[in-house]
């Protein structure tokens, strides 16, 4: 699989597009990428549907949605008390991609980055801040895992 995190904001090509499975981006990033302004999900299923792939906007301490084909998905985030959210998106992108990596569904894999960017907000740091396996393990039961939006 191919997995593309859209940071920092750009435009980019309809054919590297082509070439993702899955893109990552956050509000902002959805909305630079599409040329518009417009709802989360509603950017999502627009890229989605128009280059064929996994499009997964993060929400900050609202979560995440992600559009796959005909199917939308959103989980919550995971509540802490925020010392800092610099490592927040890579702990997520990077939990998602290994996720998938492991052949785990699409909301196996939200759930966990969406559990792993949230304790990335409870210390200081970027790389420092990023939890572990065993600890992701320990909270995913503070966050309901994702449910199918209609």
């Amino acid at each position: 699989k191919v997995v593309l995190n859209l940071a920092p904001a750009q435009r980019v090509s309809s054919a590297l597009l082509e070439t993702v499975d899955v893109l990552i981006m956050n509000e902002v990033e959805a909305g630079t990428l599409s040329g518009e302004a417009g709802q989360p999900l509603a950017l999502a299923r627009n890229l989605s549907n128009r280059h064929h792939l996994v499009a997964v906007v993060t929400l900050g301490g609202d979560g995440a949605v992600a559009v796959a084909k005909d199917q939308v998905w959103s989980v919550g985030a995971l509540p802490v008390r925020v010392v800092d959210t610099v490592g927040a998106g890579d702990a997520f992108v990077g939990v998602m991609a290994a996720m998938l990596d492991r052949q785990a569904p699409l909301p196996t894999a939200l759930h966990r980055a969406s559990v792993a960017a949230g304790m990335a907000c409870e210390a200081r740091g970027a790389q420092s801040a990023l939890p572990i396996d065993l600890d992701v393990d320990g909270r995913l039961g503070d966050l309901p895992p994702p449910r199918l939006v209609t």
